[in-house]
């Protein structure tokens, strides 16, 4: 487990090897794995996992960011650990949950336009782009990214963000974005969604990496996306 890993909540328990961007090459060597699982493959963690390659050990990569990714990815993890049924089960399972939420919910036409804020920081601001976990998130919510640069994160004008002018903006909260809310930011004031009070707080670690949490997300943004959210406890 990297350091900033808290959910199931058995993970608390176990050994942290670091960052995803910086492991501890001597920690995961200290646990003697036959196979390292990592997102990526990218500056320090591929220095990282080509060393443990040369040391013998097995590593295995996958950085899904459609649904369709993440469900070939539990495909292989269930050949890869002999239990291809119990893959086969999760999948079935988190479509019957989005199914029954679309149904539910009922989809708006037109789709409601949706601005996601990765961070805020120094009037600096990062949104989700086309290729992020997040665009497919909205997508499958029933709505519609404003953001269409193919980029996980993307700088963004707020020029351009008031010009856009969203239906609704998403802010997650975590380690990444805990600079003051958008009502709190003078020149977003202007933005349509803040003054009809369509601004939503999310966890940043829900939609920032995929996993079965990512189910939860696309349930909870397509509640707020197609429900009547005014009095919503969301709204900050």
């Amino acid at each position: 487990m990297v350091n900033s890993d808290d959910y199931p909540p058995e993970v608390l328990k176990k050994t942290r090897v670091g960052t995803h961007f910086n492991p501890s090459i001597e920690k995961i060597l200290s646990l003697n794995p036959d196979l390292v699982l990592a997102k990526n493959r990218r500056g320090r963690t591929a220095e990282a996992l080509t060393y443990l390659e040369k040391a013998g050990i097995s590593v295995f990569t996958a950085d899904p960011h459609t649904l369709n990714d993440f469900y070939a990815l539990l495909k292989t993890l269930g050949n890869m650990f002999h239990c291809p049924e119990k893959a086969a089960e999760l999948i079935d399972e988190y479509n019957e949950k989005l199914a029954e939420e679309r149904q539910k919910e009922g989809i708006q036409k037109p789709a409601k336009r949706v601005f996601f804020e990765v961070r805020y920081h120094d009037h600096a601001l990062i949104a989700a782009g086309a290729k992020s976990i997040v665009n497919e998130i909205i997508h499958l919510a029933g709505g519609v990214n404003i953001v269409e640069t193919p980029r996980q994160h993307v700088n963004y004008s707020i020029e351009t963000l008031l010009d856009k002018q969203p239906d609704v903006y998403v802010v997650q909260r975590g380690p990444m974005n805990k600079s003051p809310l958008p009502a709190q930011r003078p020149l977003f004031k202007n933005l349509t969604a803040v003054q009809a009070g369509q601004v939503f707080c999310v966890d940043e670690k829900k939609y920032s990496r995929f996993g079965p949490r990512t189910i939860d997300a696309v349930i909870e943004l397509t509640g707020i996306l197609h429900q009547d959210t005014a009095g919503n406890p969301q709204q900050r």
